[in-house]
């Protein structure tokens, strides 16, 4: 249907929904449009804009009308330009940084194909996250990305949603639902983690700071670990810890930074009293302002750091105190590209298979540390 009251004129829409479902693949080559009536119905117009709307295609030379025969489909033409409209569903509140970037990764996904994005924040509210997308199909949305909020009762929803609309998930999985995926492997990376640093770094003791979000990435994560250990027979020598790690990185967005010092002390008292020489930290902006910038590191001499890092990096040699770090290597944009992609493909083909696309995380080659710089600091400095 087209919306009335658009500032793009009745014909201009129609014409356009017209070009899309060609360049879809809908109306191929050497096809016949469906008849006035039939599109008069289909977009809730008069015959008056579905002739006006024809005649753009025919000036464009996307089809040609025969007496007797139809309006035939004569090739893609100008068509292949025709922007198709996807929204993109996000849990993060506007404002925060990490939101911000993943909206430019998606922008830059989609328009690299000629096509046009929304995008909405649920605001971290499954039911926000249910109208968001109604609205979004109701005004001419025809794919959705759905980065999914935490304890996700929509499950169902989106599943029943999928057989009128493809629906793609990214970095997370729904519950009660069989959805196409494109997320980290966070189990396989959680075994690689453990191995590396009990076996190969020789380690005697790993904690890991897990956060606390209730989503599938960090469940198989902590499964990957916990699995890890136990085959190498050593589960008593792993602890994982939960704490609010995406919460206190919210607050250090809006300039908090009052829990810093808490959240030191805690694990300078987890370390000492757990007789740990590594741990694992997941959060790289928590690792920055309670293990880096507050001396910890610094303070724990021959002590193996292992945490989640953004696709820049750029490290130092190792400190002096005989302490290292190993990043794996977590590669946002190429998830979201990933994702985007495989959305607009199946679009234009008119299907998308129902499988879950897991993105590797790989470890970085230099096992250095770069130190951030402190808020008062500048590159030069």
């Amino acid at each position: 249907m087209v919306t009335i009251g658009n500032k793009i004129s009745l014909t201009q829409q129609v014409a356009h929904r017209l070009k899309q479902k060609v360049r879809q693949g809908i109306y191929q080559s050497g096809s016949t449009l469906p008849s006035v009536r039939k599109l008069c119905g289909d977009f809730g117009v008069s015959t008056t804009i579905i002739c006006r709307a024809i005649r753009e295609l025919e000036k464009d030379g996307i089809v040609q009308t025969h007496h007797g025969k139809g309006t035939i489909v004569k090739q893609e033409g100008h068509a292949s330009r025709a922007a198709i409209l996807f929204a993109f569903i996000q849990p993060y509140p506007a404002g925060m940084t990490f939101e911000q970037d993943v909206l430019q990764y998606a922008e830059q996904a989609f328009s690299a194909q000629d096509n046009f994005m929304v995008s909405r924040t649920s605001r971290l509210d499954a039911a926000v996250e249910r109208e968001i997308t109604e609205h979004a199909i109701n005004n001419g949305v025809q794919g959705i990305l759905l980065w999914p909020v935490e304890n996700n009762p929509n499950g169902p929803f989106f599943e029943k949603l999928s057989q009128k609309i493809p629906i793609l998930l990214v970095d997370r999985l729904l519950d009660n639902a069989q959805l196409p995926a494109v997320i980290f492997d966070t189990y396989e990376i959680g075994r690689d983690i453990c191995r590396e640093m009990l076996q190969i770094k020789k380690c005697k003791r790993m904690l890991c700071l897990i956060d606390n979000l209730n989503i599938s990435p960090y469940q198989m994560l902590m499964q990957g670990l916990r699995d890890e250990a136990k085959d190498m027979g050593r589960s008593e020598d792993m602890t994982i810890v939960q704490m609010g790690l995406s919460e206190f990185v919210a607050d250090l967005s809006i300039h908090n930074f009052s829990k810093v010092n808490g959240f030191k002390e805690k694990i300078e008292k987890l370390i000492g009293e757990g007789g740990y020489d590594t741990v694992f930290c997941m959060q790289e902006q928590f690792f920055n302002s309670v293990i880096m910038q507050t001396g910890l590191y610094d303070k724990l001499d021959n002590f193996q750091w292992a945490l989640f890092s953004g696709p820049h990096t750029n490290p130092l040699p190792d400190h002096p105190n005989g302490s290292s770090t190993l990043k794996w290597v977590i590669d946002f944009p190429e998830m979201i590209s990933k994702a985007a992609d495989l959305l607009q493909r199946s679009v234009l083909a008119g299907n998308i298979a129902n499988k879950v696309v897991g993105i590797e995380i790989f470890k970085h080659k230099s096992n250095a540390y770069r130190r951030p710089c402190q808020p008062h600091e500048s590159e030069g400095s």
